[in-house]
């Protein structure tokens, strides 16, 4: 078991996939948070467009939200060293829309990491 961050003694695979994870999430949040601030600029600007506009943009931000945190839980997961279950819940993230790619590319790491070979030996009781 190893903290969220922790980086030493990890495979190659591991250490390549939660860096990724980190940096997918740190840009879906600058993301989000743009998204957020264009819709409050754009409604403050042009008060007769159509709300549903400025909806489609708080619902997109929304769904990328439950995409981050599924993120989240997928590093967390790395720190209690569940590898197949970060792999897959970020799997999971990367398909919320919009697609994100590096959160793709890090479960894809995750799930052929040595760790998860492990993890299935100690599951087997061998």
């Amino acid at each position: 078991m190893t903290g969220i961050l922790e980086l030493r003694g990890l495979s190659s695979e591991a250490k390549i996939g939660k860096i990724i994870l980190i940096v997918s999430l740190v840009l879906s949040i600058l993301a989000v948070a743009l998204v957020l601030l264009a819709g409050v600029l754009i409604a403050r600007m042009l008060q007769g467009l159509p709300g549903l506009f400025i909806g489609g943009l708080y619902a997109l931000a929304f769904v990328k939200i439950l995409g981050i945190i599924l993120g989240f839980v997928s590093l967390w997961s790395t720190g209690s060293g569940r590898w197949q279950r970060a792999g897959i819940i970020a799997l999971i993230a990367s398909i919320v829309p919009p697609l994100d790619l590096l959160m793709l590319v890090s479960g894809l790491f995750f799930l052929f990491s040595p760790e998860v070979k492990e993890e299935k030996v100690k599951q087997n009781g061998g």
